[in-house]
């Protein structure tokens, strides 16, 4: 996953996250926020 040759799947990259969340005892969380209008107009 992490060199040339890996295999970037979403399954992967996810098992490595729960590994690093148990040996680490860190819980992730994503969250969805919108954008104000200001932000958006930038990122254009």
């Amino acid at each position: 996953m992490f060199g040339p040759g890996g295999n970037p799947q979403a399954r992967n990259l996810f098992e490595i996250i729960a590994c690093l969340q148990r040996r680490e005892g860190l819980h992730l969380e994503v969250q969805a926020v919108r954008e104000t209008g200001e932000a958006r107009r930038q990122s254009l």
